[in-house]
């Protein structure tokens, strides 16, 4: 499973379904104020893309080599 943390250290981890083998995919340093709130995982091409609610944009990331790319990037958000 894929989860993420909002807080002082943001972060993007997975683990097995009972909770163990935890891992970090992605973090940011504290304070960066990056709060992921939603994601999708495309298992064909290995990739996980995810909503951050702080910088409102799409961005990507390849888990065979863990590059970032931000896919989408919105000025105004109507709310």
């Amino acid at each position: 499973m894929l989860f993420s943390f909002c807080g002082t250290i943001s972060m993007v981890e997975k683990a097995w379904m009972d909770g163990t083998n935890v891992r970090v995919i992605k973090s940011w340093p504290a304070l960066s104020r990056h709060c992921i709130i939603d994601m999708a995982f495309d298992r064909m091409r290995n990739t996980l893309y995810w909503v951050d609610s702080k910088y409102y944009h799409l961005q990507a990331m390849d888990l065979n080599t863990n590059k970032v790319k931000t896919t989408r990037f919105a000025k105004y958000v109507e709310r």
